[in-house]
């Protein structure tokens, strides 16, 4: 769909929004949210977090970018939100997940 690439094209970009991605497809939030829990199970937001953190497991472990570069590079302009929703998603710091 136009919105998953728009994600993928945009996902370093922290002012990317539900509204931007609906407007983007001519349709409204509610439409867009409803399509991704039938077609991702997940609302557009943890879609969109999701698709971030997995890029953010893969550049931690593939690339010797700082913790905060990679915050960037996901979305992530604070590097205590990025490390705190990391937490979230996978019970460890960014830090000691590249450790493992």
């Amino acid at each position: 769909s136009e919105a998953v690439q728009m994600i993928q094209d945009r996902i370093g970009d922290p002012s990317l929004t539900v509204r931007e991605l609906a407007d983007a497809c001519e349709v409204s939030s509610v439409t867009l949210n409803r399509y991704f829990r039938k077609v991702y199970g997940m609302p557009v937001s943890a879609f969109l977090s999701s698709q971030r953190m997995k890029l953010a497991k893969m550049l931690l472990l593939n690339s010797s970018n700082s913790v905060a570069d990679v915050a960037k590079k996901v979305g992530y302009g604070d590097i205590y939100a990025f490390s705190h929703a990391f937490f979230r998603c996978f019970g460890v710091s960014p830090s000691t997940w590249r450790k493992r």
